[in-house]
């Protein structure tokens, strides 16, 4: 994975902190649905959204931050 190296997070980085905090989230979740008598399969459920998280903010900020670095590029370039 390329890592910008401009003062930005990488995509990889960000989809990696989206995930961790989608999975926490969603073992919190867990616990309090199986407290009250609810089904353990909420645990896939909440894996299967902390991946979807992942590739969502991977895509997305690999898609901004590789426009912010064109942008830099094209303003820096040499007229």
């Amino acid at each position: 994975m390329p890592v910008i190296t401009d003062g930005s997070f990488s995509a990889f980085s960000m989809g990696t902190i989206a995930a961790t905090l989608a999975l926490i989230v969603s073992i919190l979740a867990l616990y309090f649905v199986t407290a009250r008598g609810g089904s353990p399969f909420m645990l896939a459920a909440g894996v299967a959204m902390s991946f979807i998280a992942y590739l969502i903010f991977t895509l997305y900020w690999g898609i901004f931050t590789r426009k912010v670095a064109r942008a830099n590029i094209v303003r820096q370039w040499p007229r």
